[in-house]
């Protein structure tokens, strides 16, 4: 039995011409490399981060829904207190519920606005970090 060395031969000499060919690629390679990291870092930092500090925060809101119960206190505003249905309880409902209320939304907005500032500061370190590194 003979091995057919010619097709061997011819297979490892076309391997090594396209070897030798790519390699004249590899600094466009490393270029596109070097463009997706950059490309990946900056989507990782802001729209990955994006959803972490997204979900964060809504379970903050969640958790904060059980103590002010915000939507619950709205839509029973006009309703009376414990159903105590006297003008005491109407009264003393419409004032405890709109204290909640306005407690709720002064919190809730709060958190927001630290939420949008924390964000902000996360999203402003590369820059702060290329304007430093710049100057």
């Amino acid at each position: 039995m003979t091995v057919n060395t010619g097709r061997c031969k011819s297979f490892q000499q076309k391997n090594k011409k396209r070897y030798n060919e790519d390699m004249s690629f590899s600094p466009i390679y490393l270029l596109q490399r070097f463009l997706y990291r950059i490309f990946m870092f900056f989507y990782n930092w802001y729209v990955s981060s994006f959803g972490r500090f997204a979900d964060f925060f809504l379970g903050v809101f969640q958790s904060l829904d059980v103590t002010f119960a915000l939507k619950v206190n709205i839509q029973h505003w006009f309703d009376p207190l414990y159903q105590q249905r006297n003008i005491v309880g109407y009264f003393l409902g419409f004032i405890f519920r709109t204290i909640r209320i306005f407690s709720g939304t002064i919190i809730y907005l709060l958190i927001f606005l630290f939420s949008v500032a924390l964000y902000l500061a996360w999203a402003a370190i590369p820059f702060v970090i290329i304007w430093y590194g710049v100057s």
